[in-house]
């Protein structure tokens, strides 16, 4: 009888135990299922809470982040995105506030999706870009016309015209920030995490100011900047890794340290070069022959901002080395006389050697007495005729690619 009752016991506690873990289970579950996908499209026909879909999209970034929960992610199509906000201190307005822990992240990446200010003027008209609370996470954009305040509090009202971050866990991806400014810290962003972003043109406070500051720099390209590239408001809070710092007014403020980086003059830490990082034409690809090829370290994560992996070891910059051919430029068109004609030329790079092929209206060209260079990089026509109407484009290969 005893041995019984312990049995059903023992069988009962079981049976609530097993109850008790798959309703557990279950919650996990539904935690997991939970997390939802939101869409903006500035074109989006019918915009409609809870923007569950490209046909119900919203028009408006800062509309979508304040219906979707932590945990959601935001996606966000072409266009330039320069009205709404939300004010998260004093009296600024930030063209998208991430208050919650969600991801927003653009479709194709920041040379096709950008989130714009009010201008690059700071005081009362003034439009931060983006501001990011702990946990959140802004991907793919180019942020451009930010600005602050020019009173009140130094940090929170006068720092970070692109990008401001509440904490160190809060991440700035795969962005250009570009021409954004600050009466204070940071014209390009302030705090949290920077990675596979190009930071170019800012201008901040010519004494204490930088494009960042008091942020974690990894695979980061911060050139042509006012003031110093990067620099250290609080003290241990800087760190720089796996990036190209350099034609900045000054590059790094005193005692900021950084490793696996092209930094001059050479800071302290290991893996640093100060040799010029030899960037193509477009401000962020590597020659074959940079310092900055293949010189990084483990940390790279993500891709970069061309979307393409990360060698092992990574390069430095924001940009990883590439072999296959790229268009430093697009094709030129020039109209030519005596006779009247044109010429179309463009800029491929890429490693050696390099062939090439004119196309027009997907028809190969071949050089004819009236064409020539139709192997080279300048289309020449000697005459203009109907029949050249219409799209040339070049195919330039290599032993390690096409483009």
């Amino acid at each position: 009888m005893v041995e019984l009752i312990t049995n059903s016991n023992q069988t009962m506690k079981t049976a609530i135990r097993t109850v008790c873990l798959a309703i557990s289970f279950l919650a996990f579950a539904c935690n997991l299922s939970s997390a939802a996908t939101l869409y903006v499209n500035l074109q989006s026909p019918s915009p409609a809470e809870p923007y569950a879909s490209w046909a119900t999209a919203a028009t408006n970034i800062q509309h979508a982040i304040d219906a979707a929960s932590p945990g959601d992610l935001v996606l966000v199509t072409n266009g330039t995105y320069a009205t709404g906000g939300k004010v998260m201190f004093g009296d600024l307005t930030n063209r998208v506030a991430l208050d919650k822990a969600i991801t927003v992240r653009s479709v194709n990446g920041p040379y096709f999706t950008t989130i714009r200010g009010n201008g690059a003027t700071n005081g009362p008209l003034a439009v931060r870009c983006a501001w990011l609370t702990n946990g959140a996470i802004l991907d793919g954009f180019t942020l451009t016309d930010g600005a602050t305040r020019t009173a009140g509090d130094n940090i929170t009202l006068r720092s970070g015209g692109g990008v401001w971050c509440a904490s160190s866990n809060a991440v700035v991806s795969n962005c250009i920030i570009k021409s954004n400014t600050a009466s204070a810290y940071g014209s390009g962003l302030f705090a949290g995490q920077v990675r596979n972003s190009w930071v170019i043109g800012n201008e901040a406070s010519p004494f204490i100011g930088g494009a960042i500051a008091n942020a974690d720099v990894v695979n980061c390209t911060v050139v042509s900047n006012q003031a110093f590239g990067v620099v250290q408001v609080f003290s241990g809070v800087s760190h720089v890794t796996n990036s190209i710092v350099y034609y900045n007014v000054q590059n790094l403020s005193a005692g900021l340290s950084a490793q696996y980086s092209c930094v001059t003059p050479l800071p302290s830490g290991v893996g640093n070069t100060a040799t010029a990082p030899l960037l193509r034409a477009d401000g962020v690809s590597l020659f074959p022959d940079s310092p900055c090829r293949g010189m990084g370290t483990s940390v790279a994560s993500g891709v970069d901002l061309f979307g393409r992996p990360w060698a092992n070891p990574p390069s430095m910059g924001c940009v990883e080395w590439n072999p296959t051919p790229i268009f430093e430029k697009q094709p030129v068109l020039t109209f030519t006389d005596n006779p009247g004609g044109f010429t179309v030329n463009c800029t491929p790079v890429g490693q050696s050697p390099l062939t090439f092929y004119w196309y027009h209206e997907g028809m190969l060209l071949t050089d004819d007495g009236r064409l020539s260079g139709t192997t080279t990089t300048n289309l020449v026509a000697r005459k203009i005729r109907p029949d050249d109407v219409g799209n040339y484009w070049m195919v330039v290969t290599c032993l390690l690619g096409i483009t």
